[in-house]
């Protein structure tokens, strides 16, 4: 019996040692893991044709269009469309287009 108990702490003792040898090599793995993921990111982005963003674009008709965007939240949050929120409705299809709810807000919209 004693025998198990030295063999035991001896285990013990051992494995206390190897995870102090292992936690560098897991910081260094992780630090690693950050840079490679970067890595991949700049030659993702290397590759891409210029684009120009969604809510620049929004912008941009705003800004120099002078295109009201109001006008349209009134058009899509019609009584209806409010309903079918309050009802908690996650879609509501109104002349031919889907308007897709999430967390009261219509999100997004698909014919």
């Amino acid at each position: 019996m004693c025998d198990i108990h030295s063999e035991i702490e001896a285990r013990q003792a051992e494995l206390e040692s190897v995870q102090v040898q292992v936690r560098p090599l897991q910081q260094r793995m992780s630090v690693l893991q950050v840079e490679l993921k970067e890595l991949r990111r700049k030659l993702e982005c290397g590759r891409r044709e210029p684009d120009v963003s969604d809510h620049a674009v929004i912008r941009y008709l705003e800004r120099v269009g002078g295109f009201c965007f109001d006008n349209v939240r009134q058009e899509i949050m019609t009584s209806e469309v409010r309903a079918a929120i309050a009802a908690g409705a996650r879609s509501v299809r109104r002349n031919g287009v889907t308007f897709i709810i999430r967390d009261q807000s219509v999100v997004t919209c698909v014919r």
